[in-house]
Formats: structure tokens, C-alpha cells, sequence
């Protein structure tokens, strides 16, 4: 409330440094002072200097606050700007299943945006991505019977769980076996630095391709592992992250 009486007020010292045993204890001994010119305390007398104090260590208290919220909600801002959705579905195989109940992968995809400022581009969403291509609808049943596994596609054709909104950077693709006898299920005892694995450019925000060297025609499909290669396993898929924003 404004002072009743006067028309002076105290102004807080903005270069006050905070001190234990600054605010003074007026004695009964102590003799009357206002402020006046020449007055103790820098002419604030005795009766003020208290106050001047108490309203130093107020407005101190009250700038650190100030900072200090900031401070959170700048970090707030920051933990909001990492979103993320993981454990997605992919999308169905291109082609269908000849052999029934096998199981495809689920839950193999997921995203994560963080937001940036970046020195070229400013504001932006850096975006990962990844997930996996099932190739269990091309297995190679065992033994071999009618009918027989759907040809291969010479690419493979994926999507992201969301399209980039401008660009996509990198896609690393690699190959997934269930074989831990042979790391990359070779049924054959062929050469395995053949198994060769490429992204097809220009890479697009969305509809993307792996083509790869396994092919129908040097007889690799029998590379792919199902279920019913029973305790053989072999290729069931191929993973793959990607970067943009």
C-alpha cells in the first residue's frame, strides 16, 4: 500500500549483493534518526536502514526467481521438443504369405524428433527413423513342396512409419538372420561376402528401395529361413534407420 503519511519510498539497490547480518537491530538505546542529508547509513538514519535492507534481500530473491524459471522453462521447452512413437507396426509385406500361419515381425518400427536450431537451416525437427523389411513371405519351405515361395523382387520397397517433411539424409540398411549356426543361413556353402545390400537414389521422404544381391537365379532364396525350416534358421529380414528432418 502506498505510504499514508509521505511521499518518499525506498527503492531497492539493484547491484545488492547478498550478505548474512546486513539488516540492522534497532537498540532502545538507540537515538531517533530518519532520513535526512548527513544521516547514518548514507542518509537513510536508523530508522530506515532495515527496511532498505529487507527490500535489498526481497528484490535479490525475486531476480534469481525470475532466472530460475526461465532456466525451467527453457529446459521444459527443450524435453517437450524430444517426441517419439516406438513399438509401430510395419507396414503389410508386398506380397502374400504362401504358407500360413508364419509369424511376421510386429512392432519392429518406431520414430524420434528432436527440434534444433541449426546454423544453415534454423528452426527444424531432426527426425530418426527405423524398422524392418519382412522377408518370411518369401521363405523357402523344407522340404521344398507345391507351392512354391513368390519370385523376389529386385528391390525391396518400404515406408517410413511418417514421411519426411523435407528431406531424407541417410537410410543404412542390414540384413536380420535367425541362423546362429551360420550367421547369414547359407544352406549351400556358397561364398557369403556376396550378400550385398544397397539403397536405391535419390533417397525420397517417403517410398524408399533396398535392392540387394540375393537373388532366385544362383538358388539364395533358400537363404530366407520360416518356420519351416525347422531347427535351421536363415535371412528374415532386412532392417533398416534413416535421417532427415
Amino acid at each position: 500500500m502506498s505510504n499514508p503519511t509521505g511521499s518518499s519510498y525506498l527503492s531497492a539497490n539493484q547491484n545488492y549483493v547478498w550478505a548474512d547480518g546486513d539488516v540492522y537491530e534497532i537498540q532502545q538505546t538507540d537515538a531517533i534518526e530518519y532520513a535526512a542529508p548527513g544521516a547514518s547509513f548514507g542518509g537513510l538514519g536508523v530508522e530506515n536502514q532495515p527496511h532498505q535492507m529487507l527490500l535489498n534481500k526481497v528484490q535479490y530473491v525475486y531476480r534469481r526467481m525470475l532466472a530460475d524459471e526461465a532456466n525451467i522453462n527453457n529446459l521444459l521447452a527443450k524435453l517437450n521438443a524430444l517426441t517419439s512413437a516406438v513399438n509401430l507396426n510395419p507396414p503389410p509385406p508386398p506380397s502374400p504369405n504362401l504358407y500360413g500361419p508364419t509369424p511376421l515381425p510386429t512392432r519392429t518400427n518406431g520414430w524420434l524428433k528432436a527440434a534444433t536450431v541449426d546454423s544453415s537451416l534454423g528452426q527444424i525437427q531432426i527426425i530418426w527413423q527405423w524398422g524392418t523389411i519382412s522377408l518370411l513371405p518369401w521363405a523357402e519351405e523344407y522340404p521344398p513342396s507345391q507351392p512354391e515361395e513368390p519370385p523376389l523382387p529386385p528391390a525391396m520397397q518400404f515406408s517410413f512409419p511418417i514421411p519426411f517433411p523435407h528431406a531424407c539424409w541417410m537410410i543404412k540398411p542390414y540384413w536380420q538372420t535367425s541362423d546362429t549356426t551360420d550367421y547369414l543361413g547359407w544352406a549351400n556353402g556358397s561364398q557369403q561376402n556376396v550378400l550385398n545390400l544397397a539403397v536405391v537414389t535419390p533417397l525420397q521422404p517417403q517410398n524408399n528401395q533396398i535392392t540387394y544381391s540375393l537373388s532366385e537365379a544362383s538358388g539364395q532364396e533358400a537363404l530366407i529361413a520360416s518356420i519351416e525350416f525347422g531347427t535351421r534358421g536363415g535371412l528374415t529380414g532386412i532392417g533398416w534407420i534413416a535421417v532427415g528432418y
